[in-house]
Protein backbone atom coordinates (compact mmCIF):
# COMPACT_ATOMS: atom_id res chain seq x y z
CA UNK A 1 0.00 0.00 0.00
CA UNK A 2 1.15 3.50 -0.86
CA UNK A 3 2.27 5.71 2.05
CA UNK A 4 0.80 9.18 1.94
CA UNK A 5 2.85 12.10 3.23
CA UNK A 6 0.00 13.49 5.28
CA UNK A 7 -3.46 12.09 5.52
CA UNK A 8 -5.90 14.49 3.86
CA UNK A 9 -9.22 15.33 5.47
CA UNK A 10 -12.42 14.53 3.59
CA UNK A 11 -12.94 18.22 2.87
CA UNK A 12 -9.42 18.55 1.45
CA UNK A 13 -9.97 15.51 -0.79
CA UNK A 14 -13.27 16.89 -2.08
CA UNK A 15 -11.61 20.27 -2.70
CA UNK A 16 -8.74 18.65 -4.65
CA UNK A 17 -11.18 16.62 -6.76
CA UNK A 18 -13.41 19.65 -7.38
CA UNK A 19 -10.47 21.79 -8.53
CA UNK A 20 -9.31 19.02 -10.87
CA UNK A 21 -12.79 18.57 -12.36
CA UNK A 22 -13.31 22.35 -12.66
CA UNK A 23 -10.05 22.68 -14.59
CA UNK A 24 -11.60 20.68 -17.46
CA UNK A 25 -14.94 20.61 -19.22
CA UNK A 26 -15.58 17.09 -17.93
CA UNK A 27 -13.70 14.23 -16.27
CA UNK A 28 -14.39 10.52 -16.43
CA UNK A 29 -13.96 8.20 -13.45
CA UNK A 30 -10.65 6.77 -14.69
CA UNK A 31 -9.12 10.26 -15.04
CA UNK A 32 -10.39 11.32 -11.61
CA UNK A 33 -9.08 8.14 -9.97
CA UNK A 34 -5.72 8.54 -11.70
CA UNK A 35 -5.41 12.10 -10.36
CA UNK A 36 -6.66 11.30 -6.83
CA UNK A 37 -4.43 8.24 -6.34
CA UNK A 38 -1.69 10.65 -5.20
CA UNK A 39 -3.82 11.55 -2.19
CA UNK A 40 -5.91 8.48 -1.34
CA UNK A 41 -6.50 4.83 -2.22
CA UNK A 42 -8.84 4.78 -5.23
CA UNK A 43 -9.28 1.11 -6.18
CA UNK A 44 -11.28 -1.51 -4.35
CA UNK A 45 -14.58 -3.39 -4.47
CA UNK A 46 -16.96 -0.49 -3.88
CA UNK A 47 -19.35 0.88 -6.44
CA UNK A 48 -20.69 4.38 -6.94
CA UNK A 49 -24.46 4.12 -7.24
CA UNK A 50 -27.25 6.54 -8.01
CA UNK A 51 -30.95 5.61 -7.97
CA UNK A 52 -30.33 1.94 -8.71
CA UNK A 53 -27.76 2.62 -11.42
CA UNK A 54 -24.06 1.92 -11.07
CA UNK A 55 -22.02 4.93 -12.16
CA UNK A 56 -18.69 3.22 -11.49
CA UNK A 57 -17.36 0.03 -9.93
CA UNK A 58 -13.94 -0.96 -8.66
CA UNK A 59 -13.46 2.04 -6.38
CA UNK A 60 -12.22 2.22 -2.82
CA UNK A 61 -14.76 3.03 -0.11
CA UNK A 62 -13.20 6.48 0.39
CA UNK A 63 -13.20 7.31 -3.33
CA UNK A 64 -16.77 6.10 -3.68
CA UNK A 65 -17.88 8.17 -0.69
CA UNK A 66 -16.06 11.28 -1.96
CA UNK A 67 -17.77 11.13 -5.37
CA UNK A 68 -21.15 10.38 -3.78
CA UNK A 69 -20.84 13.38 -1.44
CA UNK A 70 -19.91 15.66 -4.36
CA UNK A 71 -22.92 14.44 -6.37
CA UNK A 72 -25.38 14.64 -3.46
CA UNK A 73 -24.27 18.16 -2.54
CA UNK A 74 -24.28 19.26 -6.19
CA UNK A 75 -20.60 20.15 -6.15
CA UNK A 76 -20.38 18.22 -9.41
CA UNK A 77 -22.98 16.92 -11.84
CA UNK A 78 -23.01 13.62 -13.72
CA UNK A 79 -23.71 13.78 -17.44
CA UNK A 80 -24.45 10.71 -19.59
CA UNK A 81 -21.65 9.37 -21.74
CA UNK A 82 -21.77 6.84 -24.53
CA UNK A 83 -20.65 3.38 -23.34
CA UNK A 84 -18.30 3.29 -26.33
CA UNK A 85 -16.48 6.33 -24.86
CA UNK A 86 -15.26 4.19 -21.94
CA UNK A 87 -14.90 0.94 -23.88
CA UNK A 88 -12.78 2.45 -26.68
CA UNK A 89 -10.75 4.80 -24.48
CA UNK A 90 -9.97 2.20 -21.80
CA UNK A 91 -10.10 -1.06 -23.76
CA UNK A 92 -9.19 -3.97 -21.49
CA UNK A 93 -8.85 -1.75 -18.40
CA UNK A 94 -12.47 -1.46 -17.24
CA UNK A 95 -13.69 -3.47 -14.23
CA UNK A 96 -15.24 -6.72 -15.49
CA UNK A 97 -18.16 -6.41 -13.07
CA UNK A 98 -19.05 -3.07 -14.66
CA UNK A 99 -18.97 -4.51 -18.16
CA UNK A 100 -21.20 -7.41 -17.10
CA UNK A 101 -24.07 -5.05 -16.22
CA UNK A 102 -26.70 -4.04 -18.78
CA UNK A 103 -26.48 -0.42 -19.97
CA UNK A 104 -28.96 1.83 -18.20
CA UNK A 105 -30.95 4.80 -19.43
CA UNK A 106 -30.55 8.13 -17.62
CA UNK A 107 -34.31 8.72 -17.70
CA UNK A 108 -35.17 5.49 -15.90
CA UNK A 109 -34.84 4.54 -12.23
CA UNK A 110 -33.89 0.96 -11.43
CA UNK A 111 -34.42 -0.99 -8.23
CA UNK A 112 -31.48 -2.29 -6.24
CA UNK A 113 -32.03 -5.87 -7.46
CA UNK A 114 -31.84 -4.89 -11.13
CA UNK A 115 -28.58 -2.94 -11.39
CA UNK A 116 -27.59 -1.23 -14.63
CA UNK A 117 -24.41 0.63 -15.62
CA UNK A 118 -25.06 4.28 -16.39
CA UNK A 119 -21.89 5.52 -18.16
CA UNK A 120 -21.28 9.15 -17.28
CA UNK A 121 -18.71 11.89 -16.86
CA UNK A 122 -18.44 14.48 -14.09
CA UNK A 123 -18.44 18.25 -14.49
CA UNK A 124 -18.70 21.33 -12.32
CA UNK A 125 -20.72 23.02 -15.06
CA UNK A 126 -24.50 22.87 -14.79
CA UNK A 127 -26.91 22.48 -17.71
CA UNK A 128 -27.53 26.22 -18.23
CA UNK A 129 -23.80 26.84 -18.20
CA UNK A 130 -23.35 24.09 -20.80
CA UNK A 131 -26.00 25.69 -23.03
CA UNK A 132 -24.44 29.15 -22.65
CA UNK A 133 -20.98 27.75 -23.37
CA UNK A 134 -22.23 25.98 -26.51
CA UNK A 135 -24.17 29.07 -27.61
CA UNK A 136 -20.95 31.10 -27.77
CA UNK A 137 -19.36 28.67 -30.22
CA UNK A 138 -22.24 28.16 -32.65
CA UNK A 139 -21.67 29.35 -36.21
CA UNK A 140 -23.46 32.63 -37.02
CA UNK A 141 -26.31 30.94 -38.88
CA UNK A 142 -27.14 28.77 -35.86
CA UNK A 143 -27.23 31.42 -33.11
CA UNK A 144 -31.01 31.10 -32.63
CA UNK A 145 -31.01 27.30 -32.54
CA UNK A 146 -31.16 25.66 -29.11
Amino acid sequence: MRSYLRKKTKKELIRLAMIFIASRDYVDFVELADYMKKYMPVTGDAGIRFEGSVLWHGASDDFSMMVSVMLQNRIVSAYPAMPTYYVKKYEGKLPQKLLSLPIGQCTQKYNENDLHWLPCVLSTKYPNEWLNFLEEFKPEGLKNVR
